[in-house]
């Protein structure tokens, strides 16, 4: 696993505000399971960020931005260079974490309304050209409820 340390990482997860309660409530359990240690033993899902400096960064950031007023569903934090998953929501639409590139275990729950909000949200970063959207919706758009139903 790649800890979020790849451009592409989705650390924005735009979620149809009717189905954010449901989504949020599986996609915490999950990352609760989540286990953060050594990438050579089988069971680890996350291994260790490059080094320390950088996983204390991931971990102040996300300090600050619950400092700020954004709500911990899980409030990870660093151990040297392993840094346990972080899942952030209640973000104020000028949050500066929607707006970089946080390179470690964040997770930012966005709701929307609609598929024009949803656009206009994935689409407020000066990053981004990668977006993942599921497959098998009706009309193939991120906004779309059914896609964003946690697996």
């Amino acid at each position: 696993m790649h800890q979020g340390q790849v451009c592409m990482a989705a650390n924005r997860i735009l979620v149809d505000r009717t189905l954010e309660a449901e989504f949020t409530e599986k996609f915490v359990a999950k990352v609760k399971t989540l286990r953060v240690g050594d990438p050579a033993d089988p069971a680890t899902h996350i291994g260790p960020l490059i080094n320390s400096q950088q996983a204390e960064s991931v971990s102040s950031l996300v300090d600050q931005t619950v400092a700020a007023g954004a709500t911990a569903l899980l409030h990870g934090a660093a151990d040297g260079n392993l840094v346990s998953p972080s899942v952030l929501t209640g973000l104020a639409a000028d949050s500066p974490v929607l707006r970089q590139e946080i390179f470690g275990p964040v997770a930012l729950i966005v709701p929307f309304d609609g598929e024009e909000e949803a656009v206009r949200i994935a689409n407020d970063t000066p990053y981004g050209s990668a977006a993942p959207s599921t497959p098998g919706t009706s009309s193939g758009a991120c906004g779309s409820p059914s896609a964003s139903t946690p697996a």
